[in-house]
C-alpha cells in the first residue's frame, strides 16, 4: 500500500508533527477512550518508515496552540 502525506509551508505545520489537544469533559470516559483510540489510529496510519507524521498528546501549559475536542454540530475550526 502506498501512502502520501500532504505538506504545506513550514509555518503552517504543527511543530514536529505534535498536536496538543484539550478534550471536553462533556464526554463520558467511554467516549474519551473512543476518541483517543481514533487519534492513535491516525498516528498509526500516517506512520512512514517507523516515523509518526502526526502525534496527539494532551496540552501542557507551555503549548501556545492546541486543538479543542468538543461536541458540536459538525466539523469546524476557528482561524
Amino acid at each position: 500500500m502506498q501512502r502520501g502525506v500532504a505538506q504545506s509551508t513550514t509555518g503552517t505545520r504543527w511543530t514536529n508533527g505534535i498536536v496538543p489537544y484539550v478534550m471536553s469533559t462533556d464526554f463520558t470516559a467511554q467516549q474519551q477512550a473512543l476518541i483517543a483510540d481514533a487519534m492513535r489510529n491516525i498516528e498509526r496510519l500516517t506512520t512512514i518508515n517507523n516515523r509518526k507524521c502526526v502525534q496527539f498528546r494532551p496540552k501542557v501549559s507551555k503549548d501556545q496552540y492546541s486543538i479543542l475536542i468538543k461536541t458540536g454540530a459538525g466539523c469546524s475550526s476557528h482561524v
